[in-house]
């Protein structure tokens, strides 16, 4: 990961405590069908996951959902 990366995900991970959510990564070595090396978010209050189970979320996903395109992801990931 290069630094314009890590800075770029340090940025969503202020904006996800900003909206009471936490940014998690996943340090899986290897990808699977119930860890697919993403990302996931939860509700900082009860640590129950909100979207990317799975951490099936991409940083670009991530960023969509941050910014208010719920409803956009949520149609995606159905599709």
């Amino acid at each position: 990961m290069n630094s314009t990366e890590k800075m770029r995900e340090n940025r969503l991970r202020r904006m996800s405590s900003r909206q009471e959510f936490m940014l998690r990564k996943s340090k899986a070595r290897t990808w699977d069908l119930t860890n697919q090396r993403g990302y996931l978010i939860l509700d900082a209050h009860s640590g129950f996951v909100v979207t990317g189970s799975n951490f099936n979320l991409s940083i670009d996903e991530v960023e969509k959902f941050l910014r208010g395109e719920r409803n956009l992801l949520n149609e995606a990931k159905a599709n």
